[in-house]
């Protein structure tokens, strides 16, 4: 009966893990640079009151097993990997309830050039919002290779910005566009919340079914 709990318990625990183990993620934060309303794209939007030298966050999650949708060695191109996106400025929040489209990009020693870009393009409640995060290092030094990272050193990267824009326009159709952009200035991954329950449920099951063994 002991060895039966011990495997049961094991087989529970590990069931669960791989699926929260393939989830990832980023959080970016830095401050606002420059903030652009020229054709007034962004009145109504919840970023409308956005200004220069806010701070500025970008947290999204992102399915790490992803398929690579490029044949090209030093070209990955993740399209649909993520699974949710939020844009903080200030004290507004865009939490994106759609996606279309959304991709990872890294170049691996493309043109010289290492880089990892992130797009998201979709709605919250009806309101639109173009997001991109750009990280490169002209030295093509960061990556070894086109698989998608899990793990990012902020350091590597020379250039760091995220750009927004508010409309179905501008970078997504070529027409007139209003922009937000932002220095990257701090990165951090965020533990999954499922993986912390579990850890934290399996942790004790262990000790106990260790108690029982014994």
């Amino acid at each position: 009966m002991r060895v039966r709990l011990l495997c049961i318990g094991a087989a529970c625990f590990c069931a669960a893990k791989p699926t929260d183990a393939d989830l990832v993620v980023f959080e970016f934060t830095g401050q606002v640079t420059s903030f652009d309303n020229d054709n007034g794209l962004w009145n109504g939007h919840p970023f409308a009151g956005a200004a220069v030298g806010q701070s500025f966050a970008l947290r999204y999650e992102f399915e790490s097993t992803t398929a690579d949708g490029n044949g090209n060695a030093q070209v990955g191109l993740y399209v649909g990997a993520v699974a949710s996106m939020r844009v903080t400025v200030g004290s507004a929040q865009f939490e994106y309830d759609s996606f279309s489209p959304n991709r990872i990009q890294v170049l691996n020693d493309f043109v010289g050039l290492d880089d990892y870009t992130v797009l998201g393009v979709g709605t919250d409640s009806g309101d639109f919002l173009h997001t991109e995060l750009g990280l490169r290092d002209s030295n093509g030094t960061t990556f070894s290779s086109d698989a998608l990272p899990t793990s990012l050193v902020l350091s590597d990267f020379e250039t760091r910005f995220a750009e927004l824009s508010p409309g179905n326009s501008g970078t997504v159709a070529g027409g007139p566009t209003d922009s937000l952009r932002a220095r990257i200035d701090n990165f951090n991954i965020v533990p999954v919340p499922g993986a912390v329950v579990l850890a934290l449920i399996g942790l004790p099951m262990a000790a106990w079914l260790r108690r029982r063994v014994s």
